[in-house]
């Protein structure tokens, strides 16, 4: 039977979100590069960037804090980014994940917050979809709500995974199939 509401996890679910924050890291690094004279050029950064992003967010710890304070987790990443290149200037490092923080939020338009009791539903009358085990599925289970993974990248499950999802899909196509 179908529920009367699905709520979609927006990051990497409907919305690409890495893509917009490629598109803007791209572009901030070749700001940065350009305005300060760096010894190292564009590519160097990004390649920096990407590395210190997939290094901060893959720690459960760290990723919970980093959502909580998202312009101190790009400045947190922005400044490891640039000390592996030698570079210390905080300040302007600051003002590139400021930037960044800036142009993303132009980039993404975000949908407003859904609440179950807002649309005089309970628990047992909702699906979620998302892309995170612990905040989209685990989260809402405790709650009573259907917990749907979409695993886009079609990675599978690990072996050692606590949360089992009540259904598995690769795309959110396949919900009305």
């Amino acid at each position: 039977m179908l529920p009367k509401a699905i709520l979609f996890d927006l990051d990497d679910t409907i919305i690409s979100f890495d893509g917009a924050a490629d598109t803007a890291w791209k572009i901030m690094c070749n700001s940065f590069v350009k305005e300060m004279n760096t010894s190292f050029d564009e590519e160097a950064l990004l390649d920096s960037v990407n590395e210190v992003r997939t290094w901060y967010w893959s720690d459960p710890e760290r990723h919970r804090v980093g959502r909580l304070d998202m312009i101190q987790a790009r400045r947190d990443i922005v400044k490891k980014s640039l000390e592996n290149l030698g570079y210390t200037d905080l300040e302007s490092g600051w003002r590139m994940a400021d930037n960044y923080s800036k142009l993303q939020d132009e980039l993404i338009c975000m949908f407003p917050d859904a609440r179950i009791k807002k649309l005089g539903l309970d628990a047992g009358n909702v699906w979620m979809v998302g892309d995170n085990l612990t905040w989209d599925i685990e989260a809402p289970q405790k709650l009573g709500i259907y917990s749907i993974w979409n695993d886009h990248g079609k990675k599978g499950l690990l072996a050692q995974a606590t949360v089992k999802p009540d259904r598995i899909i690769n795309s959110i196509s396949e919900l009305i199939l």
